[in-house]
């Protein structure tokens, strides 16, 4: 009866050859595993279902996927979330790294352009501005009331007033 045709119970122990032969392996690569302790052996015989979870565990996952080399899914490791609701396979918590790792560099090259500033800094230069065009609105009145109050023409106090207006915005930093 061919391998693939056997089916094998939990419990089955399997030669080490056939157990390279249900994981598509050498039986070298097998007899390495179960020298260091990766594959558990019972009198020389291997259980392919604990095995399988034995080299699962026993796996760099940033070195191999799992299911890429035969291992059931089961068997990948897996990494709860923070708030633990959530729960990612190693391969897609290292993209979501990545992902964030890649925005920040982004967000850092922008900055460094200058396409982006420090939103404390924008506030404090707004808050600035604004103070400055308030002083200088604030300064018309000392300024021309005397020419104001002379006058009789109510055309010429709104000339009067415009003007001394646009004089007081056009000496505002231009920035």
């Amino acid at each position: 009866m061919s391998a693939a045709k056997r089916k094998i119970q939990p419990a089955a122990l399997v030669s080490q050859a056939e157990y390279a032969r249900l994981r598509g392996v050498s039986r070298q690569a097998v007899h390495k595993d179960i020298r260091s302790g990766k594959i558990p052996t019972v009198d020389g015989k291997i259980d392919p279902v604990a095995a399988d979870m034995a080299l699962a565990l026993a796996a760099d996952p940033a070195k191999i996927h799992a299911s890429a080399h035969g291992m059931p899914e089961t068997a990948q490791r897996m990494i709860p979330a923070e708030d633990g609701a959530v729960v990612l396979s190693y391969w897609e918590a290292k993209a979501k790294k990545e992902s964030y790792q890649a925005e920040i560099a982004r967000l850092d090259c922008e900055r460094r352009r200058g396409e982006l500033v420090e939103a404390g800094q924008v506030k404090k230069d707004a808050f600035r501005f604004g103070r400055q065009v308030r002083d200088r609105l604030e300064g018309i009145p000392a300024r021309i009331s005397a020419m104001v109050a002379a006058e009789g023409d109510p055309l010429r106090v709104q000339q009067l007033l415009s003007a001394e207006i646009v004089a007081a915005l056009q000496g505002l930093p231009h920035e």
